[in-house]
């Protein structure tokens, strides 16, 4: 976290730069949001990615493939632990 002192200046360097250049602060809080849509969308991906290894290693012959799915899908959900607690945090 970040002392009231420093907040404040970030907070005046902030309301400069939208006042002198909105395009760019726009830009800014554009790509923050566009950062948080990928890691949603890589998330989904590595969860059906998890899920189809199970349900693959299931009704096949490679066992081995559950065992990897179950590691891919608690990968994934401490992965999603500790960057929840990171983004939180800061």
């Amino acid at each position: 976290m970040l002392a009231d002192g420093e907040r404040g200046a970030l907070d005046g360097i902030e309301s400069e730069l939208i006042a002198s250049d909105p395009k760019l602060a726009e830009s800014l809080r554009w790509g923050e949001e566009r950062s948080q849509r990928r890691w949603k969308v890589i998330r989904l991906l590595a969860g059906v990615t998890a899920a189809l290894m199970v349900a693959v290693g299931l009704f096949s012959d490679f066992g081995l493939l559950i065992f990897e799915g179950v590691m891919a899908s608690l990968f994934l959900i401490a992965f999603a632990v500790l960057r929840r607690r990171t983004v939180t945090a800061s």
